[in-house]
């Protein structure tokens, strides 16, 4: 490691009179982010912050937190980025490579009183991780981060990241570490997971109001609370959804010692290099038994609900991207035991625009709130008899350029020691069939249960 990085970090806090935060990079680690999580989640202090999609080898775990931000007004996407740009870093070579990760609530009203599971998560919480373990394609990395105060010199600082570094790269619990970067095997059976009581009573009232002209679609979520036998395998679970969903998002993290897992379709919003690319994921079915045919395609219904999101994206990504490119027509995606209708958007920035912005610009598509969205979002409040906190909310990461990537809190589920709750919804059209809209969610609870009762 080059002296100079320590001595001018040092320099820059005195010198400014304000601590700064030293970003440093270390190659040719061995421990895997997840097998490296499996020692973290026993920890019910520690934050973390996990995900991974096989497609594109996306893998990176934050563990605990050098800076912190939650947010609780209406606004909470704004008030992370003018917080997060007041963060003065050092680091070594041309770029910076700091990353920070967290999420945000899917109804940020500053009226709406958070339920007691929701509260540390606040309407956004964002924080910097001492140190993020990722993958590089040939290997894995290290990046570590320090608040240096004004006063501190060179020796103590480099000691103390060292330090740091040693501390949080534990060696993995053998009970969760296992093969948890590779497949599940062994799998118990166990019965799937059914709606709540009044969520087919719910599908009905949101289509009568529907039917009666109060909004064109309605995206109504459930949620289910199950007692869990032990506590979860958290790393386990996260390699069972990889597994059984490589095109989708895994996530997972910690917040006050509560978990968020999940694994995600959808993609609200990506930026790099300046292009900008979102996805419209809307209508869904079970995967056809038997090597079957897709209905989808051939659904008016489902291509109506999807052309919703479509125009809604690219309305809301022409303020900030010229061109705006989505093909014509929708594609079939699959993730296991679903299908969706799926259409990319893309565009360049005409202007330089932090991804904040744009997923609070996106935030939320008719994919999760409704059309038109003051009025589906209405119906929801009405509705919904628990609080969605985080689900169906942009969670993701960014970085000191304001580039990154975040994707909606879908099939997830909040944990505890003792307890999960899981939250899943469908989205309610004129022509939806109360029925069928109860069967999609209940596949959708079940993309966790299942990896939760296999590990």
């Amino acid at each position: 490691m080059n002296d100079k990085f320590f001595v001018r970090a040092c320099e820059r806090a005195r010198t400014g009179g304000r601590p700064v935060i030293a970003v440093r990079v270390r190659d040719g680690v061995e421990t895997p982010p997840l097998t490296q999580l499996a020692e973290a989640a026993n920890h019910a202090d520690q934050y973390w912050f996990y995900a991974s999609r096989r497609t594109d080898a996306l893998n990176w775990l934050g563990l605990g937190r050098v800076w912190d931000c939650t947010a609780h007004g209406a606004t909470p996407l704004r008030e992370v980025r003018a917080a997060s740009a007041e963060i003065d870093f050092v680091f070594e070579g041309r770029d910076n490579p700091a990353t920070l990760c967290g999420g945000a609530a899917f109804d940020a009203r500053e009226e709406l009183q958070r339920s007691q599971e929701w509260r540390e998560f606040g309407s956004a919480r964002f924080w910097l991780p001492e140190l993020r373990i990722e993958s590089t394609g040939s290997g894995f990395r290290t990046v570590c981060a320090a608040r240096v105060e004004p006063g501190e010199d060179a020796a103590s600082l480099e000691q103390r990241m060292d330090a740091r570094e040693r501390e949080l790269l534990r060696a993995p619990a053998p009970s969760d570490a296992g093969d948890a970067a590779g497949e599940i095997k062994g799998q118990r059976a166990r019965p799937s997971l059914s709606p709540s009581d009044g969520y087919a009573r719910s599908v009905e009232e949101v289509l009568e109001a529907i039917r009666a002209k109060r909004a064109d679609k309605v995206v109504l979520a459930d949620a289910v609370r199950a007692t869990l036998d032990s506590p979860v395998a958290t790393a386990r679970t996260l390699a069972s959804l990889g597994a059984a969903h490589p095109g989708c998002l895994s996530f997972g993290l910690s917040v006050g010692g509560a978990q968020l897992l999940g694994a995600t379709p959808e993609v609200l919003v990506k930026l790099s290099a300046s292009q900008v690319e979102a996805c419209a994921v809307a209508g869904t079915e079970g995967t056809p038994s038997n090597g079957g045919t897709s209905s989808l395609l051939a659904s008016a219904k489902e291509r109506s609900e999807h052309a919703f999101v479509v125009e809604a994206i690219a309305e809301a990504l022409s303020h900030f991207c010229d061109p705006i490119r989505y093909a014509n027509e929708p594609q079939l995606m699959g993730t296991h035991g679903l299908q969706h209708l799926l259409t990319p958007v893309r565009g360049a920035l005409k202007n330089p625009t932090h991804v904040l912005e744009l997923a609070e610009r996106l935030h939320p598509t008719p994919a999760l709130g409704g059309t038109p969205r003051a009025e589906a979002l209405q119906l929801i409040r009405e509705h919904e008899q628990h609080d969605r906190g985080w689900y169906a909310g942009p969670v993701g990461w960014f970085d000191a350029k304001g580039e990154g990537e975040f994707c909606v809190a879908l099939r997830c589920g909040l944990l505890d020691r003792e307890h999960a709750t899981l939250y899943a919804g469908s989205g309610i059209v004129e022509a939806s069939d109360p029925e069928r809209e109860v069967e999609e969610t209940a596949l959708k609870l079940n993309t966790l249960w299942t990896a939760l009762e296999g590990s």
